[in-house]
């Protein structure tokens, strides 16, 4: 059960005033008066059609005699007529529920009017680019700046980063698909302060877990003091990072950046690297003209995705080709600016 409407009543700012509470209080009193009369009201109809008495199977407004028509005659057809009046029953019991439902729906929509507006927040936020969204098999775990989602086959789960706690509860390996190897799913607990929102687990594989981690504004509590295991991918731009922070550094012509710029890659940090040509590469001529336009992550990540994901072992030695003009580079090409 979607727990939109629990949590929905966290974006209330604490500073309302007393005529703004008393609006809603009014608007909720309104909500505990009618519900139970339509339910009062609605039961008492749906019963006159469902077990009619004498008077209301006189006047025709029984299931025979709203489907009189298509029924056709007992007489003529016995066993057509009941097969085709246990149908009617069903489709009317059904019909019945079904509006019931509708306007359940109906009256707590109305009496949620701050409802409508939490939903189009939380739509403006999902639409960003620089949301982080972690799928792992039928579930996806999706952060914005201001909420935490997670989507599956059966429910939606929603909490307001401002107002939750994380916490790491367990890990696990699981063998990985067509491979010998293992990866390791981890599963943290989001508990919200709200007494009204539901507690959910998220579980993903752990070479996500620092992604995720970047985007939430709490901090994921490890009082197990559980160890994540890096991944080959994470491991390698640790070094790649160190050796490209002990080659020259860039002061040219490029060097100069704007305050606005963002690294085109992960849209959040300022481009902080540019490739100059150092190396001498088999069949490579030419120099990268580019400005800076990626910041050390994402080049880092951009090199490892281009090598031989078989051979580990020969990565750091590989080449890439820049993502712009398509000069290839070796990690002693790269350097980081030297803004002026």
């Amino acid at each position: 059960m979607v727990q939109l409407a629990n949590c929905c009543l966290l974006t209330r700012k604490a500073e309302e005033d007393s005529e703004q509470v008393s609006k809603q209080q009014g608007r909720m009193q309104q909500h505990s008066t009618t519900l139970p009369w339509f339910t009062v009201v609605y039961g008492l109809l749906a019963a006159c059609v469902a077990l009619p008495p004498d008077a209301i199977v006189q006047l025709g407004l029984h299931i025979d005699g709203i489907w009189r028509t298509w029924l056709g005659s007992e007489g003529l057809h016995f066993v057509e007529y009941h097969m085709r009046r246990t149908i009617a029953t069903l489709i009317t019991h059904g019909v019945l529920v079904l509006i019931y439902a509708l306007g359940v729906w109906r009256i707590e929509r109305a009496s949620r009017p701050w409802e409508e507006r939490v939903k189009r927040a939380i739509t403006a936020e999902f639409r960003h680019i620089d949301k982080v969204s972690v799928t792992t098999g039928f579930s996806r775990v999706t952060v914005t700046d201001s909420w935490i989602l997670q989507t599956n086959i059966y429910l939606l789960d929603i909490a307001l980063q401002s107002d939750v706690d994380l916490s790491l509860v367990a890990t696990r390996d699981v063998p990985k698909l067509n491979s010998l190897e293992r990866r390791q799913m981890v599963r943290i607990r989001v508990t919200s302060l709200n007494p009204h929102c539901h507690t959910f687990d998220m579980i993903l594989d752990a070479e996500h877990y620092q992604t995720l981690s970047d985007k939430l504004s709490a901090r994921i509590r490890n009082s197990r003091n559980l160890i994540i295991r890096q991944s080959l991918s994470d491991q390698f731009l640790a070094i790649f990072s160190q050796r490209v922070q002990a080659n020259p550094r860039y002061a040219g012509r490029h060097s100069q950046l704007e305050e606005d710029d963002v690294c085109v890659g992960c849209n959040l940090a300022q481009p902080n690297v540019k490739i100059v040509r150092r190396t001498a590469i088999e069949g490579a001529e030419g120099d990268c003209f580019c400005r800076p336009m990626f910041c050390l992550d994402c080049i880092g990540k951009w090199f490892v995705s281009t090598q031989d994901q078989r051979r580990p072992e020969t990565w750091l030695s590989g080449t890439a080709n820049c993502p712009t003009c398509r000069t290839a580079f070796t990690v002693n090409d790269l350097s980081l600016v030297d803004a002026q």
